[in-house]
């Protein structure tokens, strides 16, 4: 399986975007633009843009995780245990 915070981290250093204050900025902007771009697919209830901006808000929010330079797989990996540690197990 693709682990995608190594494609996010290889994809950034191919374009030369290190962690940088101005590079987290961009990509907030970038994420603002994806949910705009959601926000009409669901208007128009194009399924197939829904899927193309929901993994472009995944794309560039994992890509300002890599800009402010915080470690995203450990972040998810806490996340995702706390959210497992909710589960009950008799349900």
């Amino acid at each position: 399986m693709t682990n995608p915070f190594e494609d996010i981290e290889r994809f950034g250093t191919a374009c030369d975007q290190p962690p940088s204050e101005a590079n987290y900025k961009m990509y907030l902007s970038l994420i603002d633009e994806e949910v705009g771009e959601l926000v009409d697919a669901v208007a128009a209830d194009d399924k197939v843009e829904q899927l193309d901006a929901l993994i472009d808000i995944l794309v560039v929010t994992m890509g300002a995780v890599r800009a402010a330079g915080w470690d995203g797989e450990a972040a998810w990996k806490e996340v995702m245990d706390t959210n497992f540690a909710k589960i009950d197990p008799t349900t």
